[in-house]
C-alpha cells in the first residue's frame, strides 16, 4: 500500500480514536477512576500476576524447545540408518 494512501486513512482514524477516548475520559473519568480503585487489584498483586504469567510463558517456551530438540535428535539416527540401508 502506498504511504500516501495509508496516511490519508490513518490521520482521520487516529483523530476519531483520540476524540472518542478523550471525551469518555473527560465525561466518565472521575467515576471510572473511583470504580477501578475500588474494585481493581492492588498494584503489588497485579505485578505478581504479570511476573507469574511471563515466567510461566518463558518456562513453557523453554520446555517446548527442549522437547523439539530431543525429538530431532531421536529422529536423526533413524533417518541416517534408513538412508544407509537403502544404498
Amino acid at each position: 500500500m502506498p504511504r500516501r494512501t495509508f496516511f490519508i486513512g490513518l490521520v482521520p482514524g487516529v483523530a476519531a480514536y483520540q476524540f472518542v477516548f478523550l471525551s469518555l475520559g473527560f465525561w466518565l473519568g472521575p467515576t471510572a477512576m473511583a470504580t477501578i480503585q475500588r474494585h481493581g487489584p492492588r498494584p503489588g498483586v497485579l505485578l505478581l500476576l504479570v511476573v507469574l504469567a511471563v515466567g510461566l510463558g518463558v518456562a513453557g517456551y523453554a520446555l517446548l524447545n527442549r522437547m523439539r530438540g530431543r525429538a530431532r535428535r531421536e529422529v536423526a539416527p533413524v533417518m541416517a540408518a534408513a538412508a544407509g540401508g537403502d544404498a
